[in-house]
């Protein structure tokens, strides 16, 4: 009777181990392919949100025929910005009626740049988020309640869920003829190790923390016509820090 040979206790011991050696050298080497497609899906993602809150903002304004950005702590007409009210009431003091009359507040649109409210989202504490107004019937209460989210007149942009979250930079730059706009979100897992209780703010984005930038530019076609003033006083760029706030006020053609 022929006899096979077969492997013995040992050998297949040793078998075992060096195909086990191979595994983890095999998964060691994945483990930078998976980090770059995780990192790249996380990319593409915010990259969608953020272009996502350029045009936002960019539909907002596409039409507006007057408009003018005022940022927390910026000089206007003299004075001091130190809240909505005070843009409004700036704004008002640049653009009038075509028969010089002021502007009701059933007329002004506001767009706030949000940097100042704490957001909550799951368990994380997130910042830098877009609040959008309509005019009232009255001016009762709308220049305060016009930065402020869940309000009469104002309420957030695009909706929580849209920003997740994540902590966003977002800055936008009059420069006389265009609103350029910059936005900017931390990567999660790259947060710096002070702030692993998740209280990220905004303005930690400029830090050397990996994050993701998007940028475009806001053409206002109804700006340029004859009559219609950009308020270029105004010019200015936004800021991350926590407690100060952009404000985007304008004015759209009357509908007949």
């Amino acid at each position: 009777m022929k006899k096979f040979k077969a492997f013995t206790l040992i050998e297949l011991i040793i078998v075992m181990a060096i195909m086990s050696i191979l595994m983890l050298a095999i998964m060691q080497m994945m483990k930078p392919i998976r980090a770059t497609f995780v990192d790249t899906t996380y990319y593409e993602a915010q990259r969608t949100t953020q272009s996502g809150m350029v045009e936002y903002i960019s539909e907002n304004l596409r039409y507006a025929n007057n408009a003018g950005i005022y940022t927390k702590g910026q000089t206007a007409n003299s004075k001091t910005v130190n809240n909505v009210t005070d843009a409004i009431t700036y704004f008002k003091e640049e653009v009038k009626n075509p028969d010089g009359s002021e502007l009701s507040d059933s007329q002004i649109h506001v767009i706030t740049i949000d940097n100042t409210t704490a957001y909550t989202y799951g368990n994380k504490t997130c910042y830098g988020r877009i609040v959008r107004s309509k005019p009232p019937a009255s001016g009762t209460d709308y220049s305060v309640n016009a930065e402020k989210p869940n309000t009469t007149e104002g309420r957030l942009a695009l909706g929580s869920p849209y920003y997740g979250e994540n902590n966003y930079s977002i800055n936008v730059v009059n420069d006389g003829t265009n609103i350029k706009m910059t936005v900017s979100s931390i990567i999660a897992t790259s947060l710096p190790a002070q702030n692993a209780a998740n209280a990220v703010k905004t303005e930690d984005i400029t830090s050397n923390v990996k994050h993701v930038f998007t940028e475009g530019y806001i053409v206002c076609q109804n700006l340029p016509l004859a009559g219609n003033k950009f308020c270029t006083d105004y010019a200015g760029t936004s800021t991350t820090k926590q407690g100060y706030n952009t404000y985007i006020v304008y004015t759209l053609p009357e509908t007949k």
